[in-house]
């Protein structure tokens, strides 16, 4: 079963970049669930920020590539 976010950057043809957008989907279900986890708590902030930090840098970089690899198709 696809999850919301990989359904959202789907395209409705396949794409090149199919494997780039589900990555970002699946960035996004994790940053989710990282933050769920800190409103149930069943982890604290202090924890969970620097990991929250990492995924934003991560998709920035994500974001480059396929704007990048858009660029060339």
């Amino acid at each position: 079963m696809r999850n919301l976010f990989e359904k959202i950057y789907l395209h409705p043809t396949p794409h090149p970049l199919y494997p780039s957008y589900i990555a970002q989907g699946s960035l996004k279900e994790l940053e989710t669930h990282l933050l769920l986890s800190i409103r149930v708590e069943l982890a604290v902030a202090e924890v969970i920020d620097p990991v929250l930090e990492q995924c934003k840098l991560v998709g920035r970089i994500l974001l480059g590539l396929i704007r990048s690899l858009e660029s060339r198709t």
